[in-house]
């Protein structure tokens, strides 16, 4: 399941992951899945991928590579909705 994932952002320009929010997940799923893990399977796929833990040093990288007209997108669980509004309001 995890190779298909990593395997799904393969047009992505650019993939950027933060620490995996885990309120529900069992001790041996936070044990066994992280964000490294996760990046390095995507890394695998052949994806551009970096691995930034905390969502402000997110907005950070974003402002300073994103342009005119390219797409960003969000997802996730926990505050990851905050990286969208917090890039919006850096940006402006």
């Amino acid at each position: 399941m995890l190779k298909g994932f990593a395997k799904s952002f393969h047009d992505a320009n650019k993939v950027l992951f933060a620490d995996i929010y885990a309120a529900r997940d069992t001790d041996y799923e936070k044990a066994t899945m992280n964000s490294m893990r996760l990046c390095e399977e995507t890394r695998n796929a052949g994806v551009d991928v970096q691995c930034i833990p905390q969502l402000c040093d997110i907005v950070k990288v974003l402002s300073l590579n994103v342009k005119p007209d390219d797409v960003v997108i969000t997802m996730g669980a926990g505050d990851v909705w905050k990286v969208a509004y917090d890039l919006v309001v850096k940006l402006e």
